[in-house]
This record gives C-alpha cells, sequence and structure tokens, in this order.
C-alpha cells in the first residue's frame, strides 16, 4: 500500500496534536476566508476542502455560512470531522476519494487543500492529475487556495535527522533525504514506545518550487493570483514557512 493510504490515523493526530488547535484552526479559516473573498452573503458558496483530513478547516467554514464538502481517502478522519459537524449542527457533506477523483464538474466556487496535502503521488504526471480534476471542479472564475512547504526553506536549511518526543512518551526519530534528481523529500520515520515497542513507515512528498507549481497550474487554466508566505498574509520569500498559493479559474472568453 501507498505511504498515504496508512499515515493519516490516530497515530498521525497524536504526533501532530501540538500545533492542531482549535485557535489555529479558526485564525486558518479567518484567512481563507478573507482570502477567497467569495461575493457576500457567504451562504450558498459551496467550498469543497480537498484532502480535509478530521475536519478542522472544513467545520470552521461551515460555521461562518460556507455550504461546505469535505473529501479524504482516510475513513478514521471523515469519521471523526462527522462526530465534529454533528457536535456543532452543522450539515456538511463527506466523501471518501482519493483526490484525483473530484465528483464535481464546472459546479464550486472554491477548493482549498491545506497542510502540505499535496505531492504524494509518485511523479508529476500523477500529481498534475489533482489539478486537473480542481480544474474541471470549479466554476469559471472559481478560486483554489492551496497550502505548500516553502521548498526554498528547507533545501537551505536541510535537517537530514530529528527527533522528537510525544505526549504519551514515544520517540520520533527521523532520518531525511531530499533526492535533487526528483524533488521528493523522502523520510524514515521510527516510533520507539515507552515500552520499548517500535515501528517504522516511510514517506515521500514531492515538494514543488514557486515557477514549477505555477506551470502546472496553468495547464488547468489556473491563473495564480497571489502567494503568501503564511497565514498572517506574510510575503512570500526565503524564509517562509509556506507557500500558500491562490489561484482563479480562467473564464471562457
Amino acid at each position: 500500500m501507498a505511504w498515504y493510504e496508512t499515515f493519516f490515523d490516530e497515530n498521525y493526530l497524536k504526533e501532530y496534536e501540538k500545533g492542531l488547535t482549535l485557535e489555529r484552526a479558526q485564525k486558518e479559516a479567518d484567512f481563507i476566508n478573507s482570502t477567497l473573498n467569495l461575493p457576500q452573503p457567504a451562504e450558498g458558496a459551496r467550498i469543497l476542502d480537498l484532502c480535509c483530513g478530521h475536519g478542522r478547516h472544513t467545520v470552521e467554514l461551515a460555521a461562518a455560512g460556507y455550504s461546505m464538502i469535505g473529501q479524504d481517502l482516510s475513513a478514521t478522519f471523515l469519521d471523526l470531522a462527522k462526530d465534529a459537524a454533528a457536535a456543532r449542527n452543522l450539515q456538511i457533506r463527506f466523501i471518501q476519494a482519493d483526490m484525483r477523483q473530484i465528483p464535481f464538474e464546472r459546479e464550486l466556487d472554491a477548493v482549498i487543500n491545506l497542510f502540505s496535502a499535496f505531492g504524494y503521488f509518485d511523479d508529476d504526471a500523477e500529481n498534475q492529475k489533482v489539478l486537473d480534476a480542481v480544474g474541471r471542479a470549479l466554476k469559471p472564475g472559481g478560486k483554489f487556495l492551496i497550502d505548500l512547504l516553502n521548498t526554498l526553506r528547507i533545501i537551505r536549511d536541510f535537517l537530514p535527522q530529528s527527533w522528537d518526543e510525544l505526549s504519551d512518551g514515544t520517540v520520533v526519530l527521523t532520518k531525511r533525504n531530499y533526492n535533487i534528481l526528483t524533488g521528493y523529500n523522502e523520510e524514515c520515520r521510527t516510533y520507539i514506545a515507552p515500552d520499548g515497542s517500535k515501528r517504522e513507515i516511510h514517506l515521500a512528498l514531492r515538494l514543488y518550487f514557486y515557477p514549477e507549481f505555477t506551470e502546472m497550474l496553468n495547464r488547468v487554466g489556473l491563473a495564480p493570483i497571489q502567494v503568501f508566505g503564511d497565514y498572517d498574509g506574510s510575503e512570500y520569500t526565503w524564509d517562509s514557512k509556506r507557500m500558500i498559493v491562490l489561484a482563479e479559474k480562467q473564464r471562457e472568453t
């Protein structure tokens, strides 16, 4: 099985729990809302949260009045997202599907893809299929907002190995290799539980530079409008943590 088919489970949430706070989700949702700048009122505007995970942005945007759809491959995450929506009495449609298979055509006002949920597949042709699907799903004039890692900073400050300790005492040892021939950041993570048991996973994420990524967008009629360095709306530079790109589906002439 591909790494992304098993990686996103309860163990993932445990590993990233420090950063996945409600306060952070709300701030990021505010940025998304203002950046998409969809016609007001927000009610009725349809947004797809592609790779929605456990729904932290999906739920906040639904609470702001958007008609939200969450799509993810992980059944575990989708169950958590449904519970989160039900807890706040929000009507959200959730779809379990590969990100290359978006079941809409010229129907959506916006698609969002957040927290480095792109570049999972074995080559650029397969990753391009995700953008192809986004382009088909959007109405002319629809918006696409995608949040990627800043490849410039990763390469400049490359860290070949590191370790971290999780809240339950599990130690995570990570070894990294940036493949300069393919553009993939390859990781081997070893998890050592307090009882001494171990498990190991291997990940490979394609990291894109802004020029090559915008070329991929242009192939499907998605015109880049802005690029940000983080959710505070800061300028994109070498030092930025993120590369957040806003694009618009070109209108037919």
